[in-house]
This record gives C-alpha cells, sequence and structure tokens, in this order.
C-alpha cells in the first residue's frame, strides 16, 4: 500500500494534466468521495417521503505501459460504492473505466490511432 500511495503521489501532476510522457511506464490513484441528500427530487411533492441520503465513493487505479517506442498500453479500473443511510442496500461496481492502445507514428509522422474503451465524463 505505500508503495501504491507513493506511486499515485509521484503521478498526481500527470492525472491532473491529463498528459502522459511517451515511452514512460506510469500509475496513478484516485479517491472520490461525494455526499448526496435530497428530498422531492423525483415527484417534487411532500406527499410521499422520499428522501435520500447515501455516501457515493469511487476508487480509481490505472497505469500506462510502453509495450514499444511507438505502443502504449493504458488500463484503468475502478471500484464505485454507494451506500444509503436508513437502508441495509450497498451497491458496489467495479468496471474498466479506460483500456486502450495508443499507437503513434502509424504510417506518417504525426498520424497517431487510440482504439479501446474510453472515459467520457
Amino acid at each position: 500500500m505505500l508503495v501504491l500511495g507513493l506511486a499515485a503521489l509521484a503521478a498526481a501532476p500527470l492525472w491532473a494534466q491529463g498528459t502522459f510522457e511517451p515511452g514512460r511506464f506510469t500509475i496513478g490513484f484516485e479517491q472520490r468521495v461525494r455526499s448526496d441528500d435530497w428530498n422531492n427530487a423525483l415527484d417534487m411533492s411532500d406527499a410521499t417521503n422520499d428522501q435520500r441520503d447515501q455516501v457515493r465513493d469511487r476508487t480509481r487505479l490505472w497505469f500506462n505501459v510502453p509495450t514499444t517506442s511507438n505502443i502504449n498500453l493504458f488500463v484503468g479500473m475502478a471500484v464505485e460504492n454507494t451506500q444509503r443511510f436508513g437502508s441495509v442496500k450497498q451497491f458496489d461496481e467495479v468496471f474498466f473505466d479506460q483500456a486502450y492502445l495508443d499507437i503513434r507514428k502509424l504510417f506518417a509522422k504525426g498520424l497517431e490511432l487510440k482504439v479501446g474503451r474510453f472515459v467520457i465524463f
């Protein structure tokens, strides 16, 4: 855990900028915690009690591996949890938020191809 924590601190500026140095192995970590508290948002009425209090957290781990001088493999996984207060239900989800090949200098200088799954938000 200590090694992952130190690697995450070292890679934090790269994640924040969304850029990676070509040919360099990078690893990153991100933790987000969010509290959602709302009432009457679904029916806009006090007739029924639809209050919801929940905590949502998302943990992301990603890495960029240079396979050759022109090809990088990028993989990112995330775990998202939702805990509703006053309920025994907890929702857990594990997914690949990104997984792609980045191929530079495909046939001509300046031509690049990315194939895979990307984060869109």
